[in-house]
């Protein structure tokens, strides 16, 4: 498991080569950080969580 930087999906991947998983905390708070609701933060999380989830993948 690897946490410290990763901020996008260039950054999960190369991580993701070395590690069963990958931790996105900072980069992921900044972005829900001024959602007016729930539904915004939820469609924020997906929109910043997809590509890296597609980077991981396509290793």
């Amino acid at each position: 498991m690897a946490g410290f930087g990763i901020k996008d999906a260039a950054s999960a991947a190369a991580m993701a080569v070395d590690a069963d998983g990958v931790v996105v905390g900072s980069a992921l708070v900044a972005t829900l950080a001024d959602a007016t609701g729930a539904d915004e933060a939820a469609a924020r999380a997906k929109a910043f969580l997809a590509p890296l989830r597609q980077a991981i993948d396509a290793r």
